[in-house]
């Protein structure tokens, strides 16, 4: 066994982006925390924005978005049909990204993003954030958890982490991410829940974690 990481996946969610490049309907999470935590003109950062519906919903919300997003055609054709003054997408590594902001941003928003990224590049990631938030600025995350009923299925290439339906999967287990993430956040809210994302047959049991940078 060895602890993939993750390099195939991006030809994975290329190829994907080539069938759905338009986006959809918002998530239930971006439509959750909108109003419920957000300001207008605050900026947001969104880390793997994939199709961008979750991007052009918050910019359509008088939210000023940036929105990171590894697929480099996906962020071409973005930007060439939906971007505009307060709202832009940046071909970028969200674990390790290299585009350089000139402002800080009030909001951090990852949806199905850290359960495609290593342990590791997790840390980095989480470390970026922090750098990157204001003061009392929030984190919004919602990831596959530990208790997922896909949760090992298909080929185990790390720890807790599986080779299933073409890409890898790696399901946070939610007592271990809360405590490490007590640890640099406080906690506003957290959740672990099926019922959240249903799409088809999958109800994945979801961690939902709202949380403010320390002061």
């Amino acid at each position: 066994m060895h602890d993939m990481k993750f390099e195939a996946d991006k030809e994975y969610w290329k190829q994907y982006y080539n069938k759905h490049k338009v986006p959809g309907a918002p998530s239930s999470f971006a439509e959750y925390v909108l109003p419920k935590y957000m300001r207008p003109d605050k900026h947001l950062v969104e880390l793997g924005c994939g199709n961008g519906r979750d991007a052009i919903f918050f910019g359509g919300n008088n939210l000023q978005v940036s929105a990171l997003e590894q697929c480099e055609n996906e962020v071409a054709f973005l930007n060439k049909h939906y971007a505009k003054e307060k709202l832009r997408f940046y071909s970028d590594d969200f674990t390790s990204p290299q585009t350089k902001f000139t402002q800080s941003f009030d909001y951090v928003y990852s949806r199905f993003t850290f359960h495609s990224i290593t342990e590791e590049a997790e840390e980095s990631a989480i470390d970026w954030i922090l750098d990157s938030l204001t003061p009392g600025g929030m984190f919004f995350l919602e990831a596959r958890s530990t208790l997922d009923p896909i949760c090992g299925q298909g080929e185990q290439t790390g720890k807790n982490t599986y080779f299933f339906n073409h890409h890898n999967r790696r399901f946070l287990e939610y007592d271990e991410f809360i405590a490490k993430t007590k640890l640099r956040f406080d906690i506003v809210d957290s959740v672990l829940s099926s019922g959240l994302a249903v799409c088809g047959d999958d109800d994945p049991v979801l961690i939902r974690l709202i949380a403010r940078k320390k002061a």
